[in-house]
């Protein structure tokens, strides 16, 4: 019938993942040293551990095998909300790795994985700000490795000292 199928794909906020083997693939908090709560509970996984990337890559695999056209992934960036943000822990980085390689080196795992279309959900802020460092979602380095980049813009990313500089308009 000519029914392109995409199908969205949550990587980084995984609930079962984030309580599979008890916690084992979550982040850490570092004040209890139990898996991190973020904002209104949410459960993300670690996003250095190579066995969270093995496992969000054959998810993505046996998808396209099921006959998906397209993989879009969404939730693919670091946490940003909650009032606990400084409590995180990451138990699979290796020294000197930054959220960017993190992204980066998933990718580059599912590029070489799945053969289909990638499209991946970014902060539409991401076009002005570079908070590489925060979020890991680099848009010059994920254009390496997907076919779309989908903005996604929120009222709340437009306050008032946004982009308030001369010119203003």
């Amino acid at each position: 019938h000519d029914i392109y199928v995409v199908a969205r794909h949550v990587v980084f906020k995984d609930k079962q993942l984030w309580k599979y083997k008890n916690g084992a693939y979550a982040i850490q908090d570092k004040t209890t040293g139990k898996p991190w709560f973020g904002h209104r509970s949410e459960r993300w996984v670690d996003q250095f551990c190579e066995t969270v990337w093995k496992y969000n890559a054959d998810v993505a695999s046996e998808l396209v095998e099921l006959g998906v056209d397209e993989i879009q992934f969404d939730y693919i960036r670091f946490p940003t909300d909650g009032g606990n943000l400084e409590n995180m822990k990451w138990n699979h980085r290796l020294p000197g790795q930054e959220p960017a390689d993190a992204l980066e080196s998933f990718l580059k795992r599912v590029r070489d994985q799945v053969d289909a279309p990638l499209s991946i959900d970014i902060y539409g802020r991401m076009g002005w700000y570079h908070l590489t460092n925060r979020l890991g979602q680099d848009i010059r380095m994920i254009s390496h490795y997907v076919d779309v980049i989908c903005p996604m813009f929120y009222p709340s990313h437009f306050e008032n000292a946004f982009l308030n500089f001369e010119p203003n308009d």
